[in-house]
């Protein structure tokens, strides 16, 4: 019962955790794309992350 309980809730900090890696990033690639203006290294980000997922 204490298994049961508890697997739902690490499954959800992963799931922030990973939310929140994933827009701390996307964040910083927007700021990166309008600072440089390089759009191909944004592409290449977005298809990394997808990769990686």
């Amino acid at each position: 019962m204490y298994k049961i309980l508890v697997f739902p809730i690490k499954i959800h900090i992963y799931i922030y955790i990973y939310i929140y890696i994933y827009i701390y990033i996307y964040i910083y690639i927007y700021i990166f794309f309008f600072k440089k203006k390089i759009f191909y290294i944004f592409f290449l980000y977005i298809i990394y992350i997808y990769i990686y997922i």
